[in-house]
């Protein structure tokens, strides 16, 4: 560093922390705020007295008085805490902006309430995806996110971006944005070796893995796996997490006659490798992902993974994606039956997961992150 200090020193702001119990967004910044504390040339703070983020329990990065207002959290405070807590670490943000003992500001979401009190010292921003700008009408009561980002991407000394496709749509949104001003800087995922069993699982199933509504496309999906489940009475479909299905999905789900073969589960971080490891096929049909995780997820658990050729899925599963034309009812059933009833194929795909996966670790996604820092200090100077 050529800052007059041996260490760079970063703020790091904490909403994205806060925003989330869990989510693709506070993963990336708890996975990168642990490995920049490996770093012996860096010194992080990310001011913050309590979240209900699970992933700082689960690296040991939670704030110290965070187990006591837990515990408070389930006795009918939690709303009224959560938003004292939440406003109180933006007043500590700005206390440590106020005193200017850093070298670079990391924002991990599109709340520009410190800019105010930058007073000049470089910040840089990561976009995860664009899909408020995209796909305006799946979010009609958000009047913020959209004018928030943009404030922030003029402002920001440098950006990072998940995917070139995430990149590339910034750029086509937004022409005036410099292009050499966005890095791109791979997610990763956290799932280990090291996972519980879970017993009460079909032996052959389809899996589904998290949030189902709007551009999840789960509507799309239970339509053109019922006619392969019509097939295969010994098939069902597994939905890992997103809640209880709606009333209006039940309806769809026994419009199609498979209700009794459509499982949803609740699940724990440390039992969804089970899920995956036992399924035939993970099935992830979204219309749109600024990354796409459980991507990443299933090659690790050696699951085969049907998806679209879309978005930035193509740039993220490589040659281990088996491809589907999105919204193509017929192409997405002749894929499932095409993996499903070909023993050698679906191992073949296995094998180029696991080459693929290795290509993504957080300790890449960290670094990225560090030089684009690097690359803002540099061009404040």
């Amino acid at each position: 560093m050529n800052n007059g200090h041996e260490k760079m020193r970063i703020v790091l702001e904490p909403q994205g922390f806060l925003m989330q119990r869990y989510g693709g967004v506070s993963r990336y910044v708890v996975e990168s705020y642990a490995q920049f504390l490996k770093n012996e040339n860096v010194e992080v703070k990310c001011p913050m007295l309590y979240s209900e983020n699970m992933y700082l329990i689960e690296k040991n990065l939670a704030p110290r008085f965070m187990s006591f207002f837990h515990n408070i959290r389930f006795k009918g405070k939690g709303t009224l805490l959560k938003h004292t807590f939440d406003k109180y670490a933006e007043k500590l943000v700005l206390d440590e902006l106020k005193r200017q003992q850093f070298d670079v500001f990391f924002a991990t979401v599109n709340e520009p309430y410190f800019l105010k009190e930058l007073k000049g010292k470089p910040f840089i921003m990561t976009v995860h995806d664009m899909i408020n700008e995209l796909f305006p009408q799946y979010f009609p009561k958000d009047t913020k996110t959209i004018e928030n980002k943009l404030l922030l991407m003029k402002h920001a000394t440098r950006i990072t971006t998940v995917s070139q496709n995430s990149k590339n749509d910034i750029l086509k949104l937004y022409p005036f944005i410099p292009a050499d001003k966005i890095d791109v800087t791979p997610s990763c995922h956290s799932l280990t070796q090291d996972y519980k069993a879970v017993n009460d699982l079909p032996e052959n199933y389809l899996l589904f893995v998290g949030a189902r509504s709007r551009y999840k496309n789960f509507n799309f999906f239970i339509e053109a796996a019922s006619e392969v489940l019509k097939k295969d009475d010994t098939l069902f479909i597994v939905c890992a997490g997103g809640g209880n299905f709606s009333d209006e999905e039940k309806e769809r789900i026994t419009k199609y006659g498979i209700s009794d073969r459509v499982i949803q589960k609740y699940f724990h971080t440390d039992e969804l490798s089970y899920y995956y490891r036992h399924a035939r096929l993970f099935v992830f049909p979204s219309a749109y992902e600024g990354f796409g995780i459980p991507v990443l997820e299933a090659m690790y658990c050696d699951c085969p993974i049907i998806l679209p050729y879309h978005s930035s899925f193509p740039e993220v599963a490589g040659d281990a994606g088996i491809f589907f034309e999105l919204n193509n009812k017929e192409d997405l059933v002749d894929k499932l039956l095409l993996i499903l009833n070909n023993a050698s194929l679906r191992n073949e795909y296995v094998q180029k997961g696991k080459l693929q996966v290795k290509k993504y670790t957080w300790e890449n996604t960290a670094n990225g992150c560090l030089r684009t820092m690097e690359l803002a200090i540099e061009q404040s100077i």
